[in-house]
């Protein structure tokens, strides 16, 4: 008896999506949580690691700035660099586990 492979654009390919297009899955939602997992863990790559320089670079410029080894007039900008990057990090860090939230279900899916 022959499957159905409707849905199934990789018809020539060899392992799991073709084992997929033969049990005639629809690999549609697959694509769309495949691309979603890279650019959440993208943004969770970059976004993290950037947030932690920023407010510590910031903080690190606030303490030189209130010992008098920097100059103070930029201390309102630097304040809030350091508020920008903290927040920075907190996003990245959830866009991690949303990232990881969604990878479970990926698998769980296959």
């Amino acid at each position: 008896m022959k499957r159905n492979t409707v849905g199934c654009p990789w018809t020539t390919s060899r392992g799991t999506i073709l084992a997929m297009c033969r049990l005639g899955r629809n690999l549609a939602p697959f694509v769309r949580i495949a691309t979603g997992c890279v650019t959440l863990g993208i943004a969770a790559a970059v976004g993290f690691p950037l947030g932690v320089v920023v407010w510590q670079l910031a903080r690190y410029d606030l303490i030189k700035m209130e010992s008098g080894a920097m100059d103070p007039r930029g201390a309102a900008l630097t304040r809030h660099a350091e508020h920008h990057g903290f927040f920075g990090a907190l996003f990245g860090m959830g866009v991690s586990i949303l990232y990881a939230l969604l990878v479970v279900y990926y698998l769980s899916q296959l």
